[in-house]
């Protein structure tokens, strides 16, 4: 039987704007924690802007439409439980995981489903 490979740590890569000073990381001990991160800054500008609303709303294309607003965005994320988890010299592997795929966990995230490869 082979071993169940599971996401572990993450390391999120953002920038927030053309300026290049906005380059930021995070580290992270699940993808799913990176994802609910940016989940939690989506959720913070929205209520920025809408201050005075007691409760906010969204829906899903907002989402996406925000994750398309950042000038970057990418993940490096370790791949556990696996042959291929480990290098030669025994540190982790990471798979580099773009827009599209942290769009696709948001999903999974908000659907009540784990993060996945």
């Amino acid at each position: 039987m082979t071993p169940k490979r599971r996401l572990g740590h993450c390391v999120l890569f953002l920038q927030t704007s053309a300026d290049t000073s906005t380059r930021t990381w995070n580290d992270f001990e699940t993808a799913a924690q990176a994802i609910e991160w940016l989940l939690a800054r989506f959720e913070h500008k929205l209520k920025a802007v809408a201050a005075t609303t007691p409760a906010i709303q969204y829906e899903m294309p907002a989402i996406f439409k925000f994750v398309d607003s950042l000038s970057d965005v990418a993940m490096f994320v370790s791949i556990e439980g696996s042959s291929i988890a480990l290098s030669e010299d025994g540190a982790p592997i990471y798979a580099p995981k773009g827009r599209e795929w942290i769009k696709t966990q948001i999903v999974h995230l908000l659907d009540g489903d784990p993060v996945r490869l």
